[in-house]
Formats: structure tokens, sequence, C-alpha cells
């Protein structure tokens, strides 16, 4: 089961509007001001349309859980990104330097495995069931 963590995020708030949300506003109020003062009504009502959508999706709007913004951002790096990944085995050079063998391991290696006489086994398992120390 996937138990969702909270985002705990203090931002500035200036009235029931954050920071970010003024500022989106206000560059859109001006821009749709510009507007205004600088092309005919019809072609004013028309940009200014798109603008102030733009405006209050860019304010207000979310997608899932993320702002409209940070969708859009995420949005611009997908598209950008490869949508493929190819593993590409590196080539890693590995050199090892011989080993100086010791007289005493080359003693050891010569003595050869040794083998016990008899096994122990039989003695633990008398232990274990007869429960003796």
């Amino acid at each position: 089961m996937q138990f969702i963590v909270p985002k705990i995020e203090r931002k500035l708030r200036i009235g029931p509007l954050t920071l970010e949300q003024l500022v989106y506003l206000v560059v859109g109020g001006a821009i749709s001001f510009l507007l205004y003062h600088s092309i005919p009504l019809t072609s004013f009502i028309i940009a200014s349309s798109l603008v102030i959508t733009l405006t209050l999706l860019m304010a207000f709007g979310k997608i899932g859980r993320d702002s409209f913004p940070v969708f859009i951002k995420k949005a611009f790096l997908f598209a950008l990104s490869s949508k493929i990944y190819l593993w590409k085995r590196k080539e890693i050079s590995v050199s090892f330097a011989p080993e100086k063998k010791s007289k005493l391991k080359e003693e050891k290696e010569e003595e050869g495995l040794k083998i016990a006489q008899y096994s122990r086994l039989k003695d633990l398992s008398t232990k274990l069931e007869t429960k003796s120390k």
C-alpha cells in the first residue's frame, strides 16, 4: 500500500494570496493595461481574454498535485529529454599485479588439506540428545 507523504511548504502570504500568485496577477494586469492602450478595442478583447486566462491559470491552476507553472516546467523538460535509455557498458581497464608468495604460504600449500581422523559429529549429536555438557 502506498502512503502519501504530505508536503509542508511555507509560502509568504499577502492577504488571501501568496506572493507568487500576486506577482502573476500584477504582471497579467500590467500586460492587459498595455494592450488596452496600444491596440484597437476588438483586438484588445481577444488578446486580453487570452492573457487573463493564462494569468488565472498560472496563479490558481493546479494539475494533479502540481501548480500550473510546475506542470509546464515538467512538460517542457520531458519534451526536451531523450525518451529511450540505452545501457552502454563502460570500458574499465583493470590490471592486477602478481603477488609474491611468502615462504609460509608456500609451506602451507605444500602440506595440503588436513583431514581429521574421526568425525566429531557423532559426539555432538550424542551430547545434544542427552543434553549433557
